[in-house]
């Protein structure tokens, strides 16, 4: 699955407005969440858990001209259309169980060309 959000604009669905405390922005992190939820139930109930790769990554840093709409890259410099390391340096979350060891922690360099053809 895809998610256009927490792009600019925001659009959070009725349902979510006004539920955060930071906003449209973590009111779209709160929807996505729920969403990513379900997508982990469907697969459990499907029997697929064990051999289902969950990756959850981010194409770039945050839009900074939009902030705090569109996040923040903390101390990192620059962000969305820069080279620099706010602009790259994007978190990625990882589950297979049996492949990916829970709470491994790694600050090695990769892109996701490294995960898809």
């Amino acid at each position: 699955a895809s998610f256009p959000q927490p792009h600019v604009p925001l659009a959070p669905s009725p349902r979510f407005c006004n539920r955060s405390a930071a906003g449209s922005y973590g009111d779209t992190l709160l929807e996505m969440d729920e969403a990513i939820g379900e997508l982990g139930r469907i697969v459990s109930e499907a029997g697929a858990a064990r051999s289902t790769l969950t990756l959850f990554a981010s194409d770039n840093g945050p839009w900074v001209e939009m902030a705090p709409a569109a996040g923040s890259a903390g101390p990192l410099r620059g962000g969305k259309f820069t080279t620099y390391e706010g602009g790259i340096r994007v978190p990625a979350l990882a589950h297979l169980p049996g492949a990916v060891p829970a709470g491994r922690v790694t600050a090695a360099v990769a892109s996701l060309l490294d995960v898809l053809p």
